[in-house]
């Protein structure tokens, strides 16, 4: 079992950060970027899901409540509305903050760029607790949490989006929207994998058809040829 950090009997966690605070106790906890995600959503290639993962709580950023968002990790600490009971029950028992077995109630993240977690359902003063004890034992995992991790086709996202502002730009009567469909699913108890298909829906005169990687490439280059050719060029791009 990992170093844990004794504590004295009239002192809980608070008091010894307070004394000693880590180099990133003043970083604003930060808002679940809720226009990006909506965003790349749609681009969604895998999506894992895990009831009892270990991630690096260091990677904790955010969080998607209102009230803790732009807080100081070290000002949630001394002011979360269940703070202090959380803190009593650490003192208590340290040792939840390294068990294996999936945290009850549970601690939940997500992930859209596989290095930011944000907070979600719930766990955000556990997680906050958990930063200043791992930080305090030299260690870094947090155990037992729900976990979703989105892995985004950004270069597909790139191309949506040249497509998007060349059409808007140049007047071109076409819309073009991202399409995601399951593909594959595996899962058993406390973890799922789903892999879907990630395509551009382009609508064109009456024609609408679905493009992948490569036809996305081929409708931009269609789209920016001079205009007497870009009508062929579509066409072509668009059955």
């Amino acid at each position: 079992m990992a170093h844990l950090l004794q504590l004295p009997p009239d002192q809980t966690l608070l008091d010894h950060v307070r004394a000693e605070p880590p180099h990133w106790a003043g970083e604003r906890i930060r808002p679940w970027p809720t226009a990006e995600y909506e965003d790349c959503r749609p681009f969604t290639r895998r999506q894992y899901w895990c009831d009892a993962a270990s991630i690096n709580v260091f990677l904790v950023i955010g969080t998607q409540h209102p009230d803790y968002a732009g807080l100081t990790w070290l000002e949630f600490l001394e002011k979360g509305k269940r703070m202090r009971g959380n803190l009593m029950e650490h003192k208590a028992n340290p040792g939840y903050y390294l068990e294996t077995e999936p945290k009850r109630p549970g601690i939940f993240f997500e992930t859209f760029n596989g290095h930011d977690y944000y907070v979600t359902e719930d766990g955000n003063h556990r997680t906050c607790i958990a930063r200043f004890a791992a930080f305090n034992d030299n260690r870094c995992l947090l155990h037992g949490v729900n976990v979703i991790e989105r892995h985004i086709d950004w270069e597909m996202r790139g191309l949506w989006h040249q497509l998007k502002y060349l059409v808007r730009d140049r007047g071109i009567a076409i819309t073009v929207e991202p399409c995601s469909q399951l593909r594959s699913r595996q899962d058993t108890g406390g973890w799922k994998l789903e892999h879907y298909e990630v395509t551009l829906q382009v609508s064109f005169k009456g024609c609408t058809g679905q493009v992948d990687m490569a036809g996305a490439y081929a409708l931009l280059a269609a789209l920016q040829a001079p205009r007497w050719r870009r009508w062929f060029a579509i066409r072509r791009c668009v059955p």
